[in-house]
């Protein structure tokens, strides 16, 4: 009889372990199943094993971008914005003028926030896509393109293949489809760098972009001459009207966020972090090694090289330039833009380099 509940209570024994072990199974099948689809559908881990050394730099670039990421939310959360109508809440989101470009094709969402190389960004989907519509087996180059025909400040023609979040027929369904399963993404960088780097570029008499600094010299004057009349804008010897880098930092600090210039506007005003659920977030200062592994985790590096940085853009030059343009700045104007700029700060981690500024 002994021997018989033995037996009865091994085999119970061993029909509740094989029980336990497939709940495990179960378990940890439906836990894989879920993550993989929190993911965009053709989202992929490049290097995924952290044994060799390309595993190892592909974890610790793919870590780096999902703490930057984690930050972002940790603050949204903190500031109670994902609710907030003016900072999250995807009904903002349709209606906002949101910096997103949109490539059908390959799933991906773009916020393009300027100063940040979002020419060179556009300029890749541009050709991506055109390549896509063709052969679609070749490697796409930017220059085997027209120049103007691929201008991504040319809004008519960079629509017909990224087509602008604000400007674009998408209905609301279709909307909510691409925040939900599109790959997003978009880059930063240090609020001060990229307010020096708008000024030269736009604003500046020797600027980049003149029908900008045409439009934006003529805007600046105008306020300065309601709003300051004591102070007047110097005039080069060709007769033509330019904004010191104060005044244009003035300018910025009277102007209202909502009259920014996506060029000085706040970089958490552009691309609506709060809301959009991005998957992958670069910086100016890590860009060749944040770029390549964004076109890596997308699987498009194979297919498009990617323009050089010009050599202008050497970390080197930019720390003297900083240090050249804002020695003359006050430490004061230096805390109105901290202040003007904090979420910026905060948000993407950037320190302010209150050594940059004149001490009075």
């Amino acid at each position: 009889m002994g021997s018989k509940s033995e037996r009865l209570f091994l085999l119970v024994s061993v029909v509740a372990a094989m029980i336990i072990l497939g709940i495990f199974v179960i378990t940890d099948n439906k836990k894989h199943l879920m993550q993989s689809r929190a993911r965009p559908r053709h989202w992929q881990d490049v290097n995924s094993s952290p044994n060799s050394d390309k595993g190892r730099d592909s974890w610790k670039l793919r870590s780096r971008s999902e703490s930057r990421l984690l930050r972002v939310k940790k603050y949204c959360k903190r500031w109670n914005w994902e609710r907030n109508s003016t900072f999250g809440g995807l009904q903002h989101v349709f209606n906002s003028n949101t910096s997103l470009f949109i490539d059908d094709l390959h799933r991906i969402g773009y916020c393009a926030v300027p100063k940040v190389a979002c020419s060179n960004w556009k300029r890749v989907f541009i050709a991506l896509i055109k390549e896509g519509n063709t052969s679609g087996a070749n490697t796409a180059k930017l220059d085997d393109f027209d120049e103007v025909e691929t201008n991504p400040h040319e809004i008519t023609d960079t629509a017909k293949y990224l087509k602008p979040w604000k400007h674009s027929t998408y209905s609301q369904q279709q909307r909510l489809e691409i925040l939900q399963s599109y790959t997003k993404f978009f880059f930063v960088r240090h609020p001060l760098e990229r307010l020096l780097s708008a000024y030269n570029d736009k604003v500046h008499l020797d600027g980049k972009d003149q029908r900008l600094v045409k439009r934006e010299t003529k805007r600046i004057a105008f306020h300065f001459k309601k709003y300051y009349r004591h102070e007047h804008l110097p005039v080069s010897p060709k007769g033509i009207t330019q904004v010191t880098f104060k005044q244009f930092l003035q300018y910025i600090l009277d102007t209202p966020y909502s009259k920014l210039d996506e060029h000085w506007a706040r970089m958490v005003d552009l691309c609506n972090p709060c809301a959009v659920k991005y998957d992958f977030l670069g910086k100016y200062e890590t860009f060749e090694a944040d770029k390549l592994q964004f076109l890596q985790k997308v699987t498009l590096a194979h297919k498009v090289s990617f323009p050089k940085r010009e050599t202008y853009y050497q970390t080197t030059k930019t720390n003297y330039l900083l240090q050249q343009y804002y020695k003359d700045i006050s430490i004061d104007i230096g805390k109105k833009l901290y202040q003007k700029y904090k979420l910026d700060f905060i948000m993407f981690d950037y320190k302010f380099l209150d050594h940059l500024f004149h001490k009075q």
